[in-house]
């Protein structure tokens, strides 16, 4: 067996373990702002007596937390379909058949759709970030504005 032989299986084996990976390092990020965004909610809800302006922040990082949810929902689906396909690809590789291009191909489009499924709601959450700091913002202005003039 020459080195080219042995170096395509091998390439085709990599790719899954490769885009795993990368799935893997995007679910620490949103893992890391579903976390923030927690901790940010529970500490708005244990204060005594929240105003209109801590709802209207408590709704926004509510819904950052669903779009953080789906976001991970997928790069979670997606990293399990390219460890899946990883271990496809060496199956098929010791044992040969005509289904195994449609299963690969398969699993490699829902893992594929699912990843990007998942970085689509990621940049949701994050342009939904962006107008509750603008909107957390704006209430820092309003009460400062209140104190001076008092």
């Amino acid at each position: 067996m020459d080195l080219q032989n042995l170096l395509g299986p091998l390439q085709t084996a990599l790719v899954p373990v490769v885009l795993s990976s990368t799935g893997g390092l995007l679910c620490l990020v949103v893992q890391t702002r579903y976390g923030r965004i927690v901790d940010h909610t529970r500490q708005l809800l244990n204060l005594p007596k929240p105003d209109v302006e801590t709802r209207e922040v408590l709704e926004m990082l509510f819904k950052r937390a669903r779009y953080a949810k789906w976001g991970l929902f997928g790069l979670f689906v997606g990293v399990s379909c390219f460890l899946t396909l990883s271990l496809v690809i060496l199956v098929s590789m010791a044992f040969p058949t005509p289904v195994q291009v449609v299963l690969v191909v398969g699993i490699f489009g829902v893992g594929w759709c699912s990843m990007l499924l998942g970085l689509w709601f990621e940049v949701l959450e994050l342009w939904d970030s962006f107008r509750g700091i603008t909107l957390e913002y704006s209430i820092f202005k309003k009460k400062i504005g209140e104190q001076s003039n008092l």
